[in-house]
């Protein structure tokens, strides 16, 4: 072999395979059974379509509750309106049946005519009396044997009362108001009204009463009391 030869074969040759030493990479092999399948999206709306339904389905409660209690409270207040306009229809009504009653007293001519005015003047005295404590005035506006706070007592013995009252406190004053009128049989007369009391400092309402007598000449006290001495002494029986 000549020289040129030799490198044209030289040149000409596939270049020798070299060999990398280290160690080869495996091959992996993947079982398709073993992965996990994805889950579809059917799936995924059918569980948040239950969910809009709950939703729904507990706003429809929440408003029906709501509605319930709003008709209910107007019920309420509908019918407490109604029992409140029923329950002063018949004070009203109870007011015009002694008006009526006071007006159509056939002792009314025999008895000085307006008795309600001449009864608040005697109201008016009463009041005073308290403050005086009189014998004179005592008898000038007493009966001879009234009823004093549920017991019959004499007048002499009802000043007695009243000066025991004024040592106990000397600053007792009293006032009457809200005066009702009304007509036990003819020529006697009930007042109710409230005695408004100051006595040492302290001041009082009470629900009170008096009764009336025509005797022929002016209209005399029969009966002295209030509603808390009333419930006491039935209290006691």
């Amino acid at each position: 072999m000549s020289q040129s030869q030799s490198n044209a074969e030289l040149y000409n040759a596939p270049a020798p395979k070299q060999q990398i030493q280290g160690t080869a990479t495996p091959t992996t092999e993947v079982d398709v059974a073993a992965v996990p399948s994805i889950p579809s999206s059917g799936k995924q709306d059918t569980n948040t379509t239950i969910l809009y339904v709950l939703i729904a389905s507990l706003a429809v409660l929440l408003v029906g509750t709501i509605v319930a209690f709003v008709l209910w409270r107007n019920a309420s207040v509908a019918s407490s309106r109604g029992h409140g306009a029923d329950n002063q229809s018949a004070v009203v009504d109870t007011i015009v049946v002694r008006e009526r009653t006071v007006v159509s007293s056939p002792s009314r001519q025999a008895c000085g005519g307006e008795v309600e005015a001449v009864l608040l003047k005697r109201i008016a005295e009463w009041d005073r009396l308290h403050r005086l404590g009189g014998e004179e005035e005592v008898f000038g506006l007493y009966a001879s044997m009234p009823v004093f706070y549920t017991k019959r007592c004499t007048r002499q013995e009802i000043v007695t009362i009243l000066h025991e009252l004024l040592v106990k406190a000397p600053d007792y004053v009293q006032t009457s108001h809200d005066v009702c009128f009304s007509e036990i049989k003819p020529g006697v007369m009930r007042c109710d009204f409230t005695k408004s009391t100051v006595s040492n400092g302290v001041s009082r309402d009470y629900p009170s009463y008096l009764e009336f007598s025509w005797d022929g000449m002016q209209w005399l006290i029969t009966c002295e009391s209030d509603a808390v001495t009333d419930h006491n002494v039935r209290k006691r029986r």
